[in-house]
């Protein structure tokens, strides 16, 4: 029993000799700059992130990005060339019903729906931009010539 006292005090006079505060040696500057690195990268991993800014994209680049002012008022459509909207309007015009129509005195009238149209008229088409109207320039026994400005295309039945 009394190596045990004696163990006990000599751990009781080491431990209150041994509880001065413990200094840390001051790190380094490639550990300051390490430290502050990691602190850039993982500081805000636990949800800490800001409020993303609405008016920038997301697809571009920092360097391209640019801030531009809310506009209230939405933009038109912007208009395709005449060959795009002659080829919508001709996929618009081939899935309905059309034919070609030859009268007892040997003309031919282009059919779509109801209506009948000569050559040198316009055929009125609805697109999603607006209604466009396509020009009938040539009407032969197996096709007709559709024209829009200067692009036409041949609708062969």
């Amino acid at each position: 029993m009394k190596l045990r006292t004696i163990i006990c005090g000599t751990l009781l006079t080491v431990a209150s000799a041994a509880a001065q505060p413990v200094t840390v040696p001051a790190l380094g500057p490639r550990f300051k700059q390490t430290r502050e690195r990691a602190e850039v990268m993982l500081g805000r991993r636990n949800g800490s992130y800001p409020a993303p800014d609405v008016n920038l994209s997301l697809f571009q680049t920092p360097v391209t990005a640019t801030v531009t002012s809310a506009n209230t008022e939405p933009e038109p459509e912007p208009v395709g060339s005449d060959e795009t909207l002659l080829a919508e309007a001709f996929a618009t015009l081939t899935k309905g019903k059309g034919g070609i129509l030859v009268t007892p005195d040997g003309r031919a009238h282009l059919t779509v729906g109801p209506k009948t149209y000569r050559q040198g008229e316009n055929l009125p088409v609805v697109l999603r931009t607006g209604t466009i109207d396509l020009r009938i320039a040539r009407i032969t026994g197996n096709s007709v010539t559709l024209t829009l400005n200067e692009s036409e295309v041949v609708w062969r039945f």
